[in-house]
């Protein structure tokens, strides 16, 4: 955002649209009525079962626990998240969408969906670091998620993502690849211009620290819970492994594909089915947490069903020990 408030004269050699008239950038696009109507099908259906899904996480047995603060703020994060690349995704495929003629409102999209995902990375790995901290009981690191003290870490993926918002270049969604690119004229060969202008490496940091601190945090999250259960019954070792392990594969292999992908295809001429795989990766990175929660997580399912059915369901109990068994993300 710098870049167009602080130095707009640089902003319009780079992004401008004089190049052609605003019907001939009306061609330039791709129309996809099949991906665009998935990806807004997606993005309702994530809406609808998510808005509930940060109410019951509200309530307060379960809102008293650091984790569950946490929870509900990458949850806002994650529909913010699902509004740019579902909504907004699914409607720039279905209209056949290029950065030109309205570059501005791209470059504003692509900007703030690049500073919401960073700051749902961060939050990600964050809450991961709760949960290795709760189960080995760090005194400092519990001190940081006890009581009040939480909010300031909720504060920090927030502050990230205002800097990568303000200091980041933006990326727009282009139809001929039904993703977004940093390259506003992506896929448009006979427009003349130096590429590699449009490189994003901030974000490219924010998905390279992303995909290796989760992978490291969840696999030593999964190592732990192993070490630590080994007194467990068979029976109750069995089901908290098979939680956790579907819980933390699911979340930290969405993450890490998206962010590794994002990375590879800004730089290599990838195949059409990698962008395509990039860019529902990132979709299932910030909506299919709300999945996840309605599989694996029973205090929320039920909620959820007492919150949209009226059903008389008993009062809510949570067992916050070990917090890592019993929540989802």
């Amino acid at each position: 955002m710098d870049l167009y408030f602080l130095h707009h004269d640089e902003f319009k050699s780079h992004y401008n649209c004089s190049m052609m008239s605003d019907e001939e950038w009306g061609t330039k696009g791709s129309p996809n009525v099949l991906i665009g109507s998935i990806c807004l099908a997606m993005g309702v259906v994530c809406l609808f079962l998510y808005i509930p899904c940060i109410v019951v996480m509200r309530q307060p047995e379960l809102f008293k626990h650091s984790c569950y603060k946490m929870m509900v703020a990458l949850g806002i994060i994650d529909c913010f998240s699902v509004v740019y690349n579902c909504i907004f995704g699914g409607y720039f495929s279905l209209v056949g969408a290029v950065a030109c003629p309205h570059i501005v409102f791209h470059y504003f999209v692509g900007a703030s969906s690049v500073a919401v995902w960073s700051a749902q990375c961060l939050m990600c790995i964050l809450l991961a670091v709760n949960r290795c901290s709760d189960l080995w009981n760090v005194p400092i690191l519990q001190r940081a998620f006890e009581g009040k003290h939480v909010y300031g870490v909720i504060a920090l993926p927030l502050i990230y993502g205002l800097c990568v918002l303000w200091f980041g270049q933006g990326c727009m969604f282009s139809s001929n690849g039904n993703a977004y690119f940093f390259d506003p004229y992506i896929f448009i060969s006979d427009v003349k211009v130096d590429r590699s202008y449009y490189t994003g490496y901030l974000l490219s940091f924010n998905n390279t620290t992303a995909a290796i601190s989760l992978s490291s945090l969840h696999a030593f999250l999964l190592a732990s819970v192993y070490w630590k259960s080994r007194g467990a019954s068979t029976s109750n070792l069995t089901k908290m492994q098979r939680q956790l392990f579907v819980q933390a594969f699911a979340v930290c292999s969405l993450n890490f594909m998206a962010a590794s992908l994002y990375v590879l295809m800004q730089y290599v001429n990838v195949p059409y089915a990698v962008i395509l795989t990039a860019e529902f990766t990132w979709q299932g990175a910030t909506g299919g947490a709300v999945f996840i929660y309605l599989i694996l997580n029973r205090t929320i399912r039920r909620g959820i069903l007492s919150l949209l059915f009226g059903l008389k369901l008993q009062k809510i109990h949570h067992v916050i020990t070990p917090s890592y068994s019993r929540t989802s993300r």
